[in-house]
């Protein structure tokens, strides 16, 4: 997430990508996965890891805070 808040989202991917993968069922991961491939204009990617933020959100129950 740092950076992606610092605009270095080439160096934000490969993190994220790990992230992702060790906690495939928190949606800000993805969420934040999604930006960084938006940014590097890596649409595809940025499409499917937006799909799994929205899973990912609707099976976590109402109120549930997500893992940082």
């Amino acid at each position: 997430m740092t950076f992606n808040s610092a605009g270095k989202f080439a160096e934000a991917i490969p993190p994220l990508e790990s992230y992702t993968r060790m906690q495939p069922g928190d949606p800000a991961g993805h969420y934040q996965l999604a930006t960084a491939y938006t940014r590097m204009g890596r649409k595809p990617e940025a499409e499917r890891e937006m799909a799994l933020q929205r899973e990912a959100s609707a099976r976590q129950p109402k109120g549930a805070q997500t893992p940082r």
